[in-house]
């Protein structure tokens, strides 16, 4: 009985996290997530290339500002200066995905949303609807 009510409350959180993630993408920033689902419209493949790429190039520059950190001698303002490099770069990774997901949130859950008939959802509703899909 316990494990049942536990994996309903995990679910639920999760939820809850997904579409607070998605509205404050689309209240924060809405230009450029309308922005990017208009590009999505256009070319999804170009996108999804685009996206991918992004994420490798991020990841092997933390990697690779990392390794100069640990390269350099320890307390000079080198090694703190790539660490430093390195966590805003994985902060700016973070706003790409927040963007992406809530767009992602957006596009899905206006497809649902059209799908039922609803005539032109709220950019709000539809990131709700996609959350509870996922």
């Amino acid at each position: 009985m316990n494990n049942t009510m536990e994996s309903v409350l995990g679910i639920t959180l999760v939820y809850f996290a997904f579409a607070g993630v998605g509205l404050v993408d689309v209240a924060l920033f809405q230009g450029l997530t309308a922005d990017y689902i208009t590009r999505f419209r256009r070319n999804e493949r170009g996108v999804l290339a685009r996206g991918l790429l992004t994420v490798l190039g991020a990841l092997v520059l933390i990697i690779l500002l990392n390794a100069v950190a640990q390269g350099s001698p320890p307390d000079t303002p080198t090694r703190v200066g790539m660490q430093l490099l390195s966590a805003v770069v994985v902060l700016l990774l973070l706003l790409a995905f927040l963007i992406g997901y809530g767009a992602l949130a957006w596009r899905l859950g206006e497809r649902i949303l059209l799908a039922f008939g609803v005539a032109e959802p709220a950019p709000g509703w539809c990131v709700l609807t996609a959350s509870e899909a996922i």
